[in-house]
């Protein structure tokens, strides 16, 4: 039925998919960096963390400090205490160094999450292709594919045990934003791969809903919002057969 009158203020709401994004109207600092490409935001931080880190990725003590290492000491909050290089440690993660700590933000994390998450779409899409199977293969293991594509963009495995560690450490802290638990979730292997797919094919699915209602309430010229009143007619209609906790997480 037609949605119910509110006497509060009308909030709009901008329709960004999780894996694109446009600059277009982007009138804010926030709403660039929100609507910015993933990589060249990631290599924009990188760079950043580099001219910060003195000239270059390293996990290795600074040489004043050289002392303390030998003693196997790091600082707290200043250092990640290594997890060693055993079998049973994510490739990822495997050092014997004490790892910088960057303390990433929660954009800075929420970046680098659709950055993975698009890249591993492509890397599938192109496997699948490859294979020419007509039955889906599996999803690539998250933890795999986190090493391999840091092992790619950083070009050697302290790059990528540096940026893991603080990786880690940002969706823990972050956990309260459901992209940031899924991901950590399914990294660790608590949560299958299929939740992960399944929540991001959710996520379209209502970005399409939600950008039809906006053409047509615009004579077919959308506006790239919509007000809360339509989202939540509109995930009511999509997924009223899911909990009202899966609608507020959503």
């Amino acid at each position: 039925g037609s949605p119910q009158k509110s006497n509060s203020p009308t909030v709009r709401v901008r329709l960004t998919s999780p894996t694109k994004a446009t600059a277009d109207g982007a009138s804010t600092t926030a709403e660039r960096l929100s609507a910015a490409d993933p990589d060249k935001l990631l290599n924009e931080l990188v760079q950043m963390r580099v001219e910060l880190n003195g000239g270059g990725l390293t996990s290795m003590v600074p040489e004043k400090d050289g002392e303390l290492k030998r003693e196997g000491y790091a600082p707290p909050g200043s250092w990640f205490k290594p997890e060693g290089t055993g079998g049973l440690v994510p490739a990822y993660l495997r050092t014997d160094d004490p790892v910088k700590h960057w303390h990433l933000s929660l954009r800075e994390t929420e970046t680098c999450i659709r950055e993975i998450n698009a890249k591993k779409r492509e890397a599938e899409i192109k496997a699948q292709e490859k294979s020419k199977e007509e039955v889906p293969l599996d999803p690539i293991p998250l933890n795999e594919f986190l090493y391999d594509h840091l092992k790619r963009r950083f070009g050697s495995h302290s790059g990528v045990v540096e940026y893991a560690y603080n990786l880690r450490d940002a969706l823990h802290r972050y956990q309260r934003h459901v992209d940031c638990k899924l991901f950590l979730e399914v990294l660790e292997g608590s949560v299958p791969e299929a939740v992960r797919e399944d929540g991001l094919a959710q996520l379209e699915k209502l970005i399409s809903a939600c950008t039809d209602e906006d053409r047509d309430a615009n004579n077919g010229v959308g506006k790239g919002e919509v007000s809360t009143t339509v989202l939540i007619v509109t995930m009511q209609n999509l997924f009223g057969y899911k909990s009202g906790a899966f609608l507020e997480e959503l």
